[in-house]
């Protein structure tokens, strides 16, 4: 850390290095955090793609592999029902849930001989839940239409028709869509989208997007606001399913975002609980086993004979658990399900 943070001062700009973190001692802080505050410079990019992979290699590398089972040849995680605050699975020893979602990582997990993996996620989902919990009628018109959010998203923030629509438009609009639904500020919606995407952007261009975004989803805004001030006053959120969160009963009490946050992600882990009660009658006569779920993705492992017949059933299972909850939802596009060899090839 030293030898960097010396190598730093000596070989950067005064503008850059005004921009970076120090140490009570006045040393250059040498962390990821502390260098994405100048992720394009040709000095620190190299270096930040460094630590980056050193540290995927570490996570999910020797550390990861030692979780196989000698008998099995198989990880086993331990998944917790409803295991975090909003309702979700958690799992550990190991998490299988968030191993990269680069290819070199994902194609490590393969199906046995004679056998395929099958992945099967819904499509945006929060955002679905999101329109159908605020009643925005453009976000529901879009899902019922089968039309591009993002692209939607995008029409709206820059001011052009949805078929004019760039590449780097429509990924600002993804960052904007996943962020601003749970009431990102400015500032950290510039500091996410910089982080996730790999987009820059001044605090004014932030705060311009997230005007925008909030223009175009009226009804989104109102679900907020009257969320935000309701939840503040009783000091708890209730989920679709009727799970209570309570605030009084958290060291950081009420949060602006969480209450926003909540309601959504509960939602969606009561869609996936719902799932899973229909699983085996769905699945009867099929030869496949659910082998993991990552928050709104099913992972199965089938028999190659059975391919067609399981891709058929976990769509309508799927279908089947959204109304479960939400039974005016458009189901239009709601499954995204594929079949390969190991779980890259699946996605």
């Amino acid at each position: 850390g030293k030898q960097l943070s010396d190598w730093l001062n000596a070989n950067l700009d005064e503008d850059s290095l005004s921009h970076l973190p120090r140490t009570k001692t006045g040393q250059i802080q040498t962390t990821m955090d502390a260098l994405s505050k100048i992720p394009n410079h040709p000095l620190i990019k190299p270096l930040a793609e460094y630590k980056k992979y050193k540290k995927l290699i570490s996570s999910f590398g020797k550390s990861y592999s030692k979780f196989v089972n000698p008998v099995t040849g198989r990880m086993h995680g331990d998944f917790s029902l409803a295991g975090t605050i909003t309702g979700r699975f958690s799992c550990y020893k190991p998490n299988v849930q968030n191993p990269p979602r680069g290819r070199e990582f994902r194609c490590l997990f393969r199906a046995t001989p004679g056998y395929v993996i099958i992945v099967a996620d819904y499509s945006q989902m929060q955002l679905r839940i999101a329109a159908l919990l605020s009643g925005d009628w453009r976000m529901l018109q879009a899902y019922d239409k089968g039309i591009d959010l993002h692209r939607m998203t995008a029409a709206a923030i820059a001011g052009v028709p949805m078929e004019e629509v760039t590449k780097d438009q429509r990924q600002m609009a993804k960052a904007a869509n996943f962020g601003l639904i749970f009431g990102q500020g400015a500032k950290s919606f510039r500091a996410k989208t910089q982080a996730d995407y790999g987009i820059t952007m001044t605090m004014r261009e932030a705060q311009l997007t997230r005007d925008a975004f909030f223009e175009n989803y009226l009804g989104l805004k109102q679900w907020q606001q009257t969320t935000a001030r309701i939840t503040k006053q009783e000091n708890q959120v209730v989920t679709i399913g009727g799970r209570v969160r309570d605030f009084s009963r958290e060291k950081g009490g009420y949060r602006y975002t969480e209450a926003l946050n909540t309601p959504v992600q509960g939602a969606e882990a009561e869609v996936i609980l719902a799932v899973l009660a229909l699983l085996d009658d769905y699945m009867a006569g099929i030869d496949a086993q659910l082998i993991n779920i990552v928050h709104d993705e099913f992972v199965f492992e089938v028999a190659e004979a059975d391919v067609d017949m399981a891709l058929a059933a976990i769509e309508d299972i799927m279908v089947a658990g959204m109304l479960e909850i939400f039974p005016d939802a458009s189901t239009k596009n709601l499954v995204d399900a594929h079949a390969g060899s190991n779980w890259a090839d699946a996605k």
